[in-house]
């Protein structure tokens, strides 16, 4: 029988702990253990006669050891206190621990103990919170960015695209406006790199074969180089739901990284596998239920430091001298913007000289879908009269001259109230418009789809089109919803505007 139940035989103590869920280790003031518990040996990944006879320095991460053996050595008699710190397993991996730092009294000799609680988990999704919302803020201003560059860029790379039609080939100017429109090209393919990270990169959803994707990735990134690429897929994979230019984008980024990554003679292995996400999965934080095909791209290179791992989605984030190359460090956040827009997932795992792995998961579609069938090229009208809606002078006048350029009447309005205005003059006097074309956001003033709304109420069989910098905006795929015939983003080349008219106007006769 127990004669003070406050003061319980050691057997009582050892069973204790030992059925408790978390690990305490006792050590003496110069670090040595004492004693640790079975929860203690599953944490840190040793047995207990190695864990008895290591030091509490080989337990914890190099960064965390002074703050941690400071506040367990300051604290006064049967006192505590609480704090996070990261500790290291026997295989090396690092795992985050709430421990509970306490002394005993003195006639223990100075013995001191921690309780572990492991929050690996709970810290790495504050992680990946805290990395999304940073991303989601830099990307929603690189996405304003790239929307207002893209105004500057349309009125740069219309006004070139016309001095070049009014150049003849003797000219000597000739050449210096070719490669001010090449530089301009860039330009725009840059933003389009902006866009893509913003998700706000025009998508032309259809079905895709996985396997072929990830092979032709792999043929356009490693011909010819001294690195050999795998894929390898389970039978029945299903397809993909995407665009099929942004998600080769996506695989042709992450392969040029681990081709980087990997020695002469290494090996890039690409396998594909079909995943059902359930409402229980843990999947379920970065992605909703449903179908999915998982790639995972591994190479063999010496892995990504972690103090940086959590950057590699970064614009502009690089390792690599900068040099001359333009984008360099886009490629990664350019993969996340496209994925993020796909509804799907992507992460990256990496041991120093134990290669990265980068793991995809995009949506699956189980049926197959057939491709729509282009429609024949029409001519348009002679000298059809076109009306174009935009807030800024350079882009009206732009639109001025490149319609000129293509041989129609032009005139111009600063916002939908006057486009409605000069759309019922037109009509009143018997000199209709033919087509319309509308900025979507005005400021000041009312924006492209109020405007067409409007519009369809004067006349139900107005053609109109929809343009706009936000290249990305659902309108861009759904603005026959909307009653517009076309749309197109910004900038514009002056052949995709000739196509776009022609496309629409057809074969009508004046």
């Amino acid at each position: 029988m127990i004669e003070n139940p406050m003061d319980p035989p050691p057997q009582v103590l050892s069973a204790f702990f030992c059925s408790i869920p978390d690990a305490v280790i006792f050590f003496t003031r110069d670090g040595t253990v004492a004693y640790a518990n079975p929860a203690a040996c599953r944490l840190l990944g040793y047995s207990l006669d190695d864990l008895q006879r290591s030091h509490v320095r080989a337990l914890l991460h190099p960064q965390d050891v002074p703050k941690a053996l400071e506040e367990a050595s300051q604290q006064g008699k049967n006192s505590c206190t609480r704090q996070k710190c990261r500790f290291r397993r026997s295989d090396g991996t690092v795992l985050w621990a709430e421990m509970s730092a306490f002394t005993f009294p003195p006639e223990y000799q100075g013995l001191l103990g921690w309780v572990l609680r492991d929050i690996t988990g709970r810290k790495e999704v504050e992680a990946d919170i805290l990395n999304r919302m940073k991303l989601e803020a830099v990307s929603t201003m690189a996405g304003g960015i790239a929307h207002d560059f893209n105004n500057i860029l349309s009125i740069i790379l219309g006004n070139l695209d016309l001095v070049e039609t009014k150049c003849r080939p003797e000219d000597h100017v000739l050449p210096l406006v070719r490669s001010a429109n090449r530089a301009a090209v860039e330009a725009r393919e840059l933003v389009f790199k902006f866009l893509c990270f913003a998700r706000r990169a025009a998508q032309e959803v259809t079905t895709i074969h996985a396997a072929s994707l990830a092979e032709e990735a792999c043929r356009v990134v490693l011909a010819g180089k001294p690195v050999v690429g795998q894929v390898a897929s389970e039978n029945g994979l299903w397809s993909l739901k995407g665009d099929p230019g942004l998600l080769r984008t996506v695989l042709i980024n992450i392969l040029e990284n681990a081709r980087a990554a990997s020695p002469i003679g290494g090996r890039i292995q690409v396998r594909l596998e079909n995943v059902e996400v359930t409402p229980q999965h843990t999947l379920c934080r970065h992605l909703k239920p449903g179908t999915y095909v998982r790639f995972d791209i591994q190479d063999e290179g010496h892995g990504i430091p972690p103090d940086i791992l959590d950057r590699v989605f970064d614009p502009y984030f690089s390792t690599k001298p900068r040099g001359t190359q333009k984008g360099m460090g886009m490629g990664l956040s350019v993969a996340w913007g496209i994925v993020q827009t796909h509804g799907g997932h992507i992460a990256i795992t990496s041991h120093e000289k134990g290669g990265t792995t980068v793991t995809l998961y995009l949506p699956a579609v189980l049926e197959s879908r057939s491709l729509a069938v282009p429609s024949p090229e029409m001519e348009t009208p002679a000298r059809a009269k076109i009306l174009v809606m935009d807030d800024e002078p350079m882009l009206r006048q732009l639109a001025e001259a490149v319609m000129d350029h293509l041989g129609y009447r032009c005139e111009t309005a600063r916002h939908g109230k006057e486009a409605i205005t000069k759309y019922k003059e037109a009509m009143d006097k018997g000199e209709p418009f033919d087509m319309v074309i509308l900025d979507l956001t005005v400021r000041g003033g009312m924006g492209g789809i109020p405007t067409m709304a409007q519009l369809l109420t004067v006349d139900p069989n107005v053609k109109a089109v929809i343009y706009t910098g936000y290249s990305a905006d659902p309108i861009l795929e759904n603005y026959r919803l909307y009653g517009f015939q076309g749309a197109l983003p910004k900038p514009y080349a002056i052949k995709d505007m000739a196509d776009l008219i022609r496309r629409i106007l057809g074969k009508k006769e004046h």
